[in-house]
């Protein structure tokens, strides 16, 4: 019963792994084609678009927090590589969790902060400066790459959680 639970969520990990990666490719797509056409209009037409610099940066987020949970799944976050090196054996597995808790936290704290920004714009429209678009926007695709984050880490820590004995061996 729990093997066929483990595959399960190891598909659906999988699936939220790609998908994700998917959105932040396209992402990052977006970011070329939106400076691309800047380039090309202003320096070719002399044209510019007022509105190409809130896309872009909206798009930067985008990518940031949709790969959150999949480098952090992958370990290939950002860490302190030295206190990692140092330590071997249960003392490692400590700070691993404790840096496990830490990645929590920071996702409430995100989610609480944005939260407190949403309910600000849900009510009253707020577009963006020269896009025009409605900034709640941004914060729901936000939120979807925190959640993410916070399902990812979630399951590195249930995994930590299970390796305690494997990892005080070594």
């Amino acid at each position: 019963m729990l093997n066929k639970l483990a595959r399960a969520e190891n598909k659906f990990s999988a699936l939220v792994e790609r998908l994700l990666e998917i959105l932040a490719v396209a992402a990052g797509a977006g970011i070329i084609i939106f400076l691309t056409w800047e380039i090309v209009s202003r320096y070719l037409f002399a044209i510019s678009t007022p509105w190409h610099d809130e896309i872009t940066a909206a798009c930067v987020a985008y990518m940031g927090f949709l790969l959150l949970g999949p480098l952090w799944k992958r370990d290939q976050h950002i860490r302190i590589d030295a206190l990692y090196r140092r330590f071997e054996g249960k003392r490692l597995w400590w700070i691993e969790l404790f840096f496990q808790l830490v990645g929590i936290f920071f996702c409430a704290l995100l989610v609480w902060c944005d939260i407190q920004l949403i309910s600000v714009e849900w009510g009253v429209y707020y577009p963006s400066t020269l896009a025009q678009w409605p900034l709640y926007w941004i914060h729901v695709v936000l939120h979807i790459g925190i959640f993410c984050f916070v399902f990812f880490i979630i399951e590195r820590l249930v995994k930590h959680c299970l390796s305690y004995n494997r990892r005080i061996e070594q």
